[in-house]
């Protein structure tokens, strides 16, 4: 996604946030489970690069802090297709996200262990690298926790001979169960 697409993206996610039911101005404890379109771009030490997008599932439990504050431990899993390098990408994420919520909106930052399988042509061979990584989200919370988002992510992933930097976004839709 181009940058100058995120304030549209940010306007949407504040206009669905005013129709969602009652605001509230507290996090409520629960566990969520979510499903998600990603799109990611790689550059690899090699000089390699790709694009990859497919679709995710997730989930996290949201535990209530002072208020307006939530932490929700999270595990996220998604298939993409490659676009030039790889048949396909497998990725992984286990962290965490801090949240400060303003009604029924949200605000959060993460960061966690990444993991990525690249598979390669027709499904041969395959390699596994992991590391560190972080983003920010955006997103809405209904009283009925239907909740919408979209999250931005940086890694950097170490394979055995070289590294990749990913830099992608996601867009979830997801159920809080309270």
């Amino acid at each position: 996604m181009k940058l100058r697409m995120l304030p549209a993206v940010l306007l949407a996610l504040v206009l669905m946030s005013v129709p969602m039911g009652s605001a509230w101005a507290e996090a409520e404890n629960g566990l969520g489970i979510f499903l998600d379109y990603a799109s990611d771009s790689m550059k690899d030490t090699t000089g390699d690069d790709d694009h990859a997008a497919g679709i995710g599932i997730g989930l996290d439990f949201q535990l209530a802090l002072a208020g307006i504050v939530s932490i929700n431990p999270m595990a996220m899993f998604s298939f993409q297709p490659g676009a030039i390098q790889a048949d396909s990408y497998g990725h992984q994420f286990l962290g965490i996200e801090a949240r400060v919520w303003i009604n029924n909106a949200f605000i959060g930052a993460r960061t966690g262990q990444y993991q990525e399988h690249r598979t390669g042509f027709l499904g041969l061979g395959g390699e596994t690298g992991s590391g560190t990584g972080y983003g920010v989200t955006l997103g809405s919370e209904n009283d009925q926790g239907i909740f919408f988002a979209f999250m931005w992510d940086e890694a950097t992933i170490d394979f055995d001979t070289y590294s990749s930097d990913i830099r992608g976004y996601k867009i979830l839709i997801g159920k809080r169960i309270r």
